[in-house]
């Protein structure tokens, strides 16, 4: 089986291509950073604008290439691009007939949320353009697999974390911590789910290519199991990394939130606890 995945060169793309099965026949494609990866693996630099770029059969794609508002040079551009390219992807997709897609969409398609518990029926609410940009990639997906006939599986991802991980809450308060730089955070009572590490969405993924005859056509939130108060991860992140604690508590009024994941753990996800996942987090970034 040939697995093309896109954007390589980040923490989700290059935890998956290492994490896939050794029968798998895998493609991967990079932009500005090409991942190290110790096993065989044809590597692509492309921006996914030439799709003769990408290999001549494909069976199955794992699609994490985005944009993030930290690198893009507009909310604008960031939107236009993202969906540019899945745009693109889908177009390869029904060329080589692929089928089954990954997509890896965010927790950012909710916007603003104004209840305690989010699952997936929840309503949209006051996107930002790059929430808008994953729900229209995700209406695309779902446009595609209508005409092909072939399936799909949308993650909406929360903060993932793992070697070098960054762009969210946990990953940048490490590197703050790491620094001695007092960090600032809202909420201490407030208990928190979201997060899931790069391993744990990529052992999802094999799962689902293992069994690709019985996937059916579902969106899922990810999370971890075991919430606890953000006043206890900002303490343990201190105490794991022997650091002195600095630390600004601000009054906030942005209401807090767990994410419900219950729908995922239906079909074979292996969640952990999130004082697990920030112990690995840690000892992966060592």
């Amino acid at each position: 089986m040939r697995v093309l995945v896109t954007g390589a060169g980040g923490v989700v793309g290059k935890t998956i291509i290492t994490k896939l099965k050794k029968n798998l026949e895998i493609y991967a494609t990079f932009r500005n950073k090409k991942p190290i990866i110790n096993k065989k693996i044809i590597l692509i630099n492309t921006k996914l604008d030439n799709l003769k770029q990408l290999p001549s059969k494909c069976d199955v794609i794992i699609h994490c290439a985005a944009e993030s508002p930290e690198n893009s040079s507009s909310m604008n551009a960031l939107k236009k691009n993202n969906v540019e390219t899945t745009k693109l992807i889908l177009k390869y997709a029904l060329m080589k007939k692929v089928k089954l897609i990954f997509f890896m969409s965010s927790m950012s398609v909710y916007g603003k949320i104004n209840q305690k518990l989010v699952n997936e029926n929840t309503d949209f609410n006051c996107q930002n353009l790059y929430g808008a940009s994953k729900d229209i990639c995700e209406k695309l997906i779902l446009k595609w697999s209508k005409i092909s006939h072939n399936n799909y599986i949308i993650f909406r991802l929360p903060g993932v974390v793992g070697e070098s991980s960054s762009r969210n809450f946990i990953s940048e308060t490490l590197k703050k911590i790491n620094k001695n730089i007092t960090i600032n955070v809202s909420n201490p009572n407030a208990y928190f789910n979201n997060i899931v590490h790069a391993e744990t969405l990529a052992d999802f993924i094999n799962y689902n290519i293992n069994n690709i005859n019985k996937i059916k056509n579902n969106i899922f939130n990810i999370a971890s199991k075991n919430p606890i108060k953000m006043k206890n991860i900002i303490d343990l992140l201190y105490k794991k990394l022997n650091k002195k604690k600095k630390v600004n508590w601000i009054e906030d009024q942005s209401y807090s939130f767990l994410i419900n994941y219950k729908k995922i753990k239906n079909f074979g996800f292996r969640d952990i606890s999130v004082k697990d996942c920030l112990i690995k987090f840690i000892e992966d970034n060592k």
